[in-house]
């Protein structure tokens, strides 16, 4: 065989091959895609569909469109137009998170918020089957009466394969200011982890800081905590339990956490029957019942 020729049967080869492992990765992101959504589907607090659908070896488009099954007389719904790229080892996609509200399919974003709808941008790799996910908020401020809201952005990580995964959240921190008087809450962080078959990891809410100031009314607040959510039943929760006062108990029975209040007002203490020497509040929540210092409060309601 002339040099030349070999040459060319290489690249044509080598060409072959990575046109096979273009369309294996465009096909096994499809496979993944499909198999999320019915498994969101069969959840059966979802309805999921999906409009527009063009499939290709290099890019692909669609739109994902999620709808919350909830009680008579409300509505909204997730859309998520996406394009995906499709490489060998890993396929990017990316697109725009846009909640749509209510029967005259209002938009939160643009419409009740002076903001742009999140941007969304993910990774899925190939070979291993890992997806990492970032959507990222936006800031915004708006006002409403007397009251201007300052949201100063905040971001999600999805992160993980089907038997293991982990969302973290940071959103704000938020201001709000009327007048002289402003309430200040420092950032919202959220840390998830589920494994498949392991119930060590339940939902963990982690709140750093709740900071409150009111100069007008010489009020300052800082409490520091954490809320978790106990039970390896969490994946059985449906939205419409919210609405059902024994299935609503049976999930307030599973939280659990710890709040510390520095120096409480006395106003607040005095509604609480404490002594007005009282420095600190310790917040014990066990089972979905509360304790103050030790003192028992009703359930949650």
């Amino acid at each position: 065989m002339r040099k030349g020729l070999f040459v060319v049967v290489v690249i044509a080869v080598l060409g072959a091959g990575y046109l096979v492992a273009q369309a294996t990765s465009s096909l096994l992101f499809e496979r993944e895609l499909e198999r999320t959504l019915n498994d969101l589907a069969a959840r059966g607090d979802l309805h999921v569909e999906r409009h527009d659908v063009e499939r290709g070896w290099f890019v692909s488009h669609g739109e994902i469109v999620l709808t919350p099954r909830l009680g008579e007389g409300e509505s909204w719904r997730f859309e998520l137009p996406y394009t995906a790229r499709h490489g060998v080892l890993s396929t990017r996609a990316e697109g725009r998170l846009v909640p749509v509200m209510g029967e005259d399919d209002s938009l939160l974003f643009g419409e009740w918020l002076p903001v742009t709808p999140p941007r969304w941008h993910a990774e899925y790799r190939t070979l291993s089957n890992d997806l990492e996910l970032r959507v990222d908020l936006v800031g915004f401020q708006t006002t409403e009466g007397e009251r201007l809201f300052d949201f100063q952005g905040g971001e999600l990580l999805l992160s993980g394969r089907r038997d293991d995964v982990r969302l973290q959240a940071r959103l704000g921190p938020l201001d709000v200011e009327q007048g002289d008087d402003i309430v200040q809450i420092e950032p919202l962080i959220l840390d998830i982890r589920h494994r498949l078959g392991d119930d060590d990891h339940p939902p963990h809410l982690a709140l750093d800081t709740l900071r409150l100031a009111s100069p007008s009314l010489g009020l300052e607040v800082d409490i520091v905590g954490e809320l978790r959510f106990l039970g390896g039943d969490w994946r059985q929760f449906r939205l419409s339990d919210l609405e059902n006062d024994v299935r609503r108990q049976h999930w307030r029975s599973r939280l659990d956490g710890h709040f510390t209040w520095d120096g409480p007002p006395a106003l607040v203490l005095l509604q609480l029957g404490l002594p007005l020497s009282t420095d600190v509040l310790e917040v014990e929540i066990e089972a979905g019942e509360v304790t103050i210092n030790d003192r028992p409060l009703p359930s949650l309601h």
